[in-house]
C-alpha cells in the first residue's frame, strides 16, 4: 500500500466525484441510528464549511481506505473535567469557538472510519499517527477522542463501566478500538455518559434498523450499546450512547 492523506481543503471540486464512494464506507461502517444523531445533524455542514483542513481521506492510490474528522477546539477545563456530553459537546464547542474566533488549544478526532476492504491490515493506526500530526501542524500539542468502543454493541446489557474494563490474558484491554489507542499511546480519562442522543418517531426507527416495534418497552437494536426505549404511546425512540474520553498529551 502506498498512503497519503487527502483533505477536504485539497479536493475541491472533486468531491462531488468522491462523496458516493465517501457515503458508502460511512454507511457500511456505522448505524443509521446513529447518523441521525441531532447534534450531527445540527453541525455537520458547519464543520466541514469551517474547518476543511481537518476532515481528510487516506487514499491508497486511487482508493479510499480511511476517513477522519477532526475539528479545533478551545478546551478550557483539565481532561479530568471533560463533559459528559462527550462527542456532541466536542463538534458543537469547537464550532461556537472557530466562529468566536477563540485561539484552539486541542484537537478533538471525532470519528476514523476504515473501508471495510482494507480492514486488518492496520488503517486505523496509520490514521491515529496522521491526526496527531495534524495537531502539530497547527501548533497543538493535546488531542482529545471521545472513543466509541467498537465492540461494546456485542454486549448491550453489559453497564459500559464494566466493558471498558475488560481485559485480554495478554493484560491488554478486551475491545479493539480502545486497544489501538492505548498501543498508540492515549491515555484513559473518563467516561462521558451522554455522548450522543438520537430521538426519532417509531417509522423512523423501524426504517433505520429494520426492526418492528409492537408495543412499548426497551429493545436490543443492533449497532447500540444499550437498549433502545420504544415509546408507542408518545410515538418516539429515545437512545443515549456512552462513549470514553481518552487522551494525548
Amino acid at each position: 500500500m502506498s498512503l497519503t492523506m487527502l483533505k477536504l481543503s485539497e479536493i475541491g471540486n472533486d468531491i462531488a466525484a468522491m462523496q458516493p464512494e465517501i457515503d458508502r464506507i460511512v454507511k457500511s461502517s456505522w448505524p443509521d441510528f446513529l447518523l441521525a444523531d441531532e447534534t450531527l445533524a445540527i453541525c455537520y455542514n458547519d464543520l466541514l464549511g469551517l474547518f476543511p483542513e481537518l476532515q481528510f481521506c487516506l487514499m491508497d492510490g486511487d482508493k479510499i481506505a480511511g476517513i477522519a474528522n477532526c475539528i479545533l477546539l478551545s478546551c478550557d477545563c483539565e481532561l479530568s473535567d471533560l463533559p459528559e456530553e462527550g462527542w456532541s459537546w466536542a463538534i458543537s464547542k469547537g464550532i461556537e469557538d472557530r466562529k468566536a474566533s477563540r485561539s484552539p488549544d486541542c484537537l478533538a478526532a471525532l470519528s476514523i472510519t476504515v473501508n471495510p476492504e482494507f480492514q486488518g491490515k492496520g488503517i486505523s493506526h496509520v490514521i491515529v499517527k496522521m491526526i496527531k500530526d495534524l495537531a502539530g501542524e497547527h501548533g497543538i500539542s493535546r488531542v482529545i477522542v471521545p472513543l466509541r468502543p467498537t465492540m461494546k454493541s456485542l454486549y448491550p446489557l453489559i453497564p459500559f463501566d464494566n466493558y471498558i474494563k475488560w481485559k485480554r490474558e495478554d493484560g491488554q484491554f478486551f475491545d479493539p478500538w480502545l486497544r489501538t489507542h492505548v498501543k498508540e499511546g492515549a491515555r484513559v480519562i473518563k467516561i462521558c455518559s451522554r455522548s450522543m442522543y438520537i430521538k426519532g418517531e417509531i417509522n423512523e426507527w423501524e426504517k433505520w434498523t429494520g426492526i418492528h416495534f409492537f408495543e412499548n418497552g426497551d429493545y436490543i437494536i443492533p449497532g447500540a450499546f444499550s437498549p433502545v426505549h420504544m415509546d408507542l404511546d408518545r410515538n418516539t425512540g429515545e437512545y443515549s450512547e456512552a462513549n470514553l474520553w481518552v487522551a494525548y498529551t
